[in-house]
């Protein structure tokens, strides 16, 4: 399915994190330990990236929620928009000929598959990602069939251009679910554990047509490598974070450009947790969420910090 021309999808997954402020929630060490098994549910509801749309005006916004996941559309009907949601369209079909072969699903469930089995035993692994969104009726039900010991790993990942298609974003929010006695009244399940890991990529080209001519040279080659690559950085956030017991890393205080739900690019503090040559993992002071970024400037150790 190709991008619609006068329609803009952005989804956005796990709406229980509104329920914990969006915060990251640090798995408890009793839960920590008393997980014998995971039944995975790993979601990738897109078919292939988008490109970065930049748009001049915007009507008829709409917002329908589901216990999993989001879904923001917004109806462009200015001329203008439309010329320029098939310029993009035009722009990065060669893209999609050059990556046809490619499946984003494959990758990560591979990746996601060898990183948390590595500490805990997966019920079952699956060689493709879900496609599909999971409902509350849907969600209850497994969790009603977990038996004790088993708990419920959902993860739903998002990735697409920004800054006019110079960068690739790639989102995944996990929340660890278990059964407990009182959910069955609950309209919505409430995850035990809940995080957003996240992968920036390295800024390519000017923008536009230099940017999208960049990723698809050499049939795709950097952009192939930036979908490896993202998905091993993110499954190691994902075992890394997993297993951490402390809410805040005491390491060196920097700030990163990460990149809002809206798409414009803000700057952050964070504290960093490893870096090499090429890229650095922080986590995020406000939120505690995790970040593979290409870049991070130091900044002076706050005179009070929270970390343990």
């Amino acid at each position: 399915m190709k991008l619609k021309s006068i329609l803009i999808v952005v989804v956005i997954f796990f709406l229980q994190a509104c329920a914990v402020g969006q915060k990251r929630t640090l798995l408890k060490q009793a839960d920590r330990e008393n997980i014998k098994s995971l039944e995975l549910y790993n979601l990738i509801i897109q078919d292939e990236v988008r490109p970065a749309v930049e748009l001049s005006n915007v009507a008829g916004a709409g917002l329908a929620f589901g216990a999993l996941g989001a879904l923001i559309t917004a109806s462009v009907d200015s001329s203008i928009n439309k010329g320029r949601s098939l310029t993009s369209q035009d722009l990065i079909e060669p893209l999609y000929n050059a990556t046809d072969e490619i499946d984003y699903r494959k990758i990560l469930a591979q990746e996601v598959n060898a990183s948390v089995s590595s500490i805990y035993t997966l019920k079952t692994k699956k060689d493709l990602a879900e496609s599909l969104l999971l409902s509350d009726p849907a969600l209850k039900t497994k969790l009603a069939g977990l038996a004790d010991g088993e708990y419920l790993l959902a993860l739903s990942s998002f990735y697409g251009f920004m800054e006019n298609s110079k960068t690739l974003n790639f989102e995944t929010a996990a929340m660890i679910f278990k059964k407990r006695s009182g959910d069955a009244k609950k309209s919505v399940p409430q995850p035990i554990y809940f995080n957003r890991f996240n992968y920036i990529s390295k800024s390519v080209g000017n923008g536009a047509i230099s940017s999208i001519a960049e990723w698809s040279n050499n049939n795709g080659e950097l952009f192939k490598s930036m979908l490896n690559e993202s998905a091993k950085e993110i499954s190691h956030q994902l075992k890394y974070d997993l297993q951490n017991t402390v809410n805040l890393e005491c390491g060196k205080s920097v700030q990163v450009n990460v990149f809002g739900f809206n798409g414009v690019k803000i700057k952050t503090k964070a504290v960093l947790i490893s870096e090499n040559n090429a890229r650095a993992v922080v986590r995020s002071r406000n939120d505690g969420f995790l970040y593979s970024v290409p870049e991070f400037t130091s900044i002076k150790q706050d005179s009070k910090s929270n970390c343990q």
